[in-house]
């Protein structure tokens, strides 16, 4: 890439092998670490990316005497011209348009927010284009970005479901595809919805029963748990031979705080927790500790490092609050959300209302993120939920902010949070109570920020609830 003029037509790809065009041109790229530098800029095209981070990814846990020396030198192999050096980091000065896979995370909004505007054609379009990016297994040439490549692959599924979704609301066959991704996913839910509903509108509802039915015994089998309230419902209407009209997305017949309300439907278990088929054996005092922090405060955080058992603590404890809270407990899962914009969409997605019907009125020059998040509150106002935003680790500003709107405007809503890094809320106080592996240990902290992610830590900030 030596000596690329600045107005040179060049092109990156990372859904796959690395991959360089210039003027339509592959460019090698040679070496290992250059490749992974190559690499790691790319994801933050635009942006500078901090030292520390490039040493990592490029020599993992063995760098060499002479770290700035060694950057620099692939810095001058890449191109003086392509990459800027600052006191905190580097920069590749490339626009994201020119990167594969960020053109695939804008594709994928575009076309979920397609859908979610009754337009399948245009969404099945774009996703269809999106997802054409993929050449292969994502950043190939990053040994060490394991935790990127499963955000990527979520994307991925998560795009496949969208573009699976418009083309059912066209009435294409997709019954072959949907077959194989359940059985290449067997924990996606919705995959299996949508399998269902296929073949329920492809006149098999025995087989639509059926694929029901496998995914309750695998269900029960690897989590030890039932399907979601979404997927018993969509199972009800199969029984029935009601399902919601064509085109309408899964899980948007869900008994979501505010779709009841609206659309007359019968009021049904609240939530999207799955039923519980075994125990929480040996954390009974955590849960008990974590509850208790929700019954005397709105914002519980639980921090800790992968493995820690964040996800089951937390969904343990706001079973046992459930109880406390009339509209129920909604699980957002956050880890194969890319986009810090996405966040709202993500939680309007868990509570059943990506596309209900519901009016929506967007003031005049709001985007489609403003209005999403002015969705979801005014769907919250009034109401008394507990919300559980799940591995926020690498969304923590974002999720901060949103929970920092919730708590302001939702005077009902309680929010439990689980990541593996610090951030949060700046407004203090705040109470503590750390929780070190299974032996908890009780103290107390000021700081504003949700606590280290070398521990488990339950924080949490007090703010009196309405009566109900």
């Amino acid at each position: 890439m030596q000596g690329v003029p600045p107005d040179a037509d060049v092109s990156f790809a990372v859904l796959g092998p690395l991959e360089v065009r210039q003027d339509g041109r592959r460019v090698e790229i040679g070496g290992r670490r250059l490749r992974a530098l190559l690499t790691l800029l790319l994801l933050d095209a635009g942006r500078t990316v901090p030292t520390g981070a490039l040493v990592a990814g490029v020599w993992d846990d063995s760098p060499p005497g002479g770290v700035g020396n060694a950057l620099q030198a692939l810095r001058n192999t890449i191109d003086r011209g392509l990459v800027a050096a600052d006191p905190s980091g580097y920069r590749l000065l490339v626009a994201p348009e020119q990167v594969d896979v960020h053109r695939f995370l804008r594709m994928s909004r575009e076309g979920a927010r397609a859908l979610e505007a009754r337009d399948p054609g245009l969404a099945a379009r774009t996703l269809g284009e999106a997802l054409a990016l993929w050449r292969g297994a994502p950043l190939a040439d990053l040994p060490g970005g394991a935790l990127e490549v499963v955000r990527l692959e979520g994307a991925r599924v998560s795009a496949t479901e969208d573009r699976i979704e418009a083309e059912l609301a066209l009435a294409q066959d997709v019954v072959s595809e949907l077959t194989r991704l359940v059985a290449a996913h067997p924990l996606r839910e919705r995959l299996r919805g949508l399998l269902m509903r296929a073949l329920y509108g492809s006149g098999r509802q025995v087989e639509a029963l059926a694929a029901y039915e496998d995914a309750r015994a695998v269900f029960a089998e690897r989590l030890g748990a039932d399907p979601s309230p979404s997927l018993a419902e969509l199972h009800l209407a199969l029984l029935r031979g009601d399902l919601p009209r064509t085109g309408l997305p899964y899980g948007a017949a869900t008994a979501a705080p505010d779709a009841a309300a609206h659309d007359g439907a019968p009021a049904t278990r609240k939530g999207n927790l799955r039923a519980r088929l075994t125990s929480f054996v040996g954390r009974d005092d955590e849960v008990l500790q974590a509850r208790s922090l929700l019954g005397e405060n709105r914002l519980v955080t639980l921090l800790g490092p992968g493995g820690a058992g964040k996800t089951r603590l937390a969904v343990e404890s706001a079973e046992e609050f459930a109880v406390e809270v009339r509209d129920g407990v909604w699980l957002v899962e956050l880890a194969p959300v890319l986009d810090p914009e996405e966040v709202s969409r993500a939680v309007l997605a868990a509570l059943g209302m990506r596309d209900t019907g519901l009016v929506r009125v967007r003031p005049a020059g709001q985007g489609v993120e403003a209005d999403a998040t002015a969705r979801l509150m005014a769907a919250l106002s009034g109401r008394s939920t507990l919300i559980v935003l799940d591995n926020c680790e690498h969304l923590v500003g974002a999720a901060a902010a949103l929970a920092d709107r919730l708590l302001a405007e939702c005077p009902g809503v309680r929010i439990l949070v689980t990541s593996r890094r610090s951030a949060g809320p700046a407004r203090p106080p705040q109470s503590s109570v750390r929780l070190r592996g299974s032996s908890p240990v009780v103290g107390s902290s000021r700081k504003s920020t949700w606590g280290r992610p070398t521990r488990l830590a339950a924080r949490s900030r007090r703010r009196r609830m309405p009566p109900e």
